[in-house]
């Protein structure tokens, strides 16, 4: 039974480990950061552990099996399956990074179009403009909806990877009925989905959206 368990995590090291660790290594060297694990990478940590393989094979190394596994010193196989596939990894990221693969595809003369920049979130640019007496619908993710007024002591988080909200004053219900005692609340940006705004002119009589 314990052959059968060690020839089982052998195979599954052997098929997945590598691609596993070539993405998480472009990830790190592109992004600063690991990559989220989802059922739908597997496909493609098989895929890079094929090539993977097929470039070590080409510099004369020979596959292991569960049975001959055990006769290679351990640290053999840290640095084989993954140290060696994250520092690829991690190569890779850094030159689509800094756009040297364009670069040297346009030394060589190689026609290949340069990837669009990526589009920003526009919140650090709207959260300023969120002043005071501004009304703000946030609907979260769960479909729980917060009606709020921007007060003295709010506070709208200007980062564009951690969109906060502290708001002073919220109401009840489609009537905005304003709480009472007065409620505030604290949203993490990780939860909102949707956030409506409402600003009116100091000469709008209405004090309700």
């Amino acid at each position: 039974m314990s052959e059968l368990l060690k020839n089982d995590l052998w195979n599954l090291i052997f098929v997945l480990v590598p691609g596993f660790m070539i993405i998480q290594g472009f990830e790190f060297g592109r992004h600063l950061k690991l990559k989220s694990i989802n059922k739908d990478d597997i496909l493609p940590y098989i895929s890079l552990t094929a090539i993977y393989y097929i470039i070590i094979l080409s510099f004369g190394y020979k596959l292991q099996t569960g049975a001959s596994i055990s006769t290679i010193p351990f640290q053999n196989l840290v640095i084989t399956y993954l140290f060696v596939p994250s520092l690829l990894g991690v190569f890779c990221g850094i030159f689509v990074r800094f756009g040297f693969f364009y670069k040297i595809a346009k030394t060589l003369r190689i026609k290949i179009d340069e990837p669009a920049p990526p589009i920003r979130t526009p919140w650090p640019v709207i959260a300023p403009k969120i002043t005071i007496g501004t009304y703000v619908m946030v609907i979260l993710k769960d479909k729980t909806i917060y009606r709020a007024l921007v007060t003295e002591d709010s506070q709208l988080s200007s980062d564009q990877d951690k969109i906060d909200l502290y708001l002073g004053q919220t109401f009840l219900g489609e009537e905005w009925v304003p709480s009472n005692p007065q409620r505030a609340v604290y949203i993490r940006g990780s939860e909102i989905q949707s956030i409506e705004i409402w600003k009116f002119e100091e000469s709008t009589e209405s004090t309700e959206p």
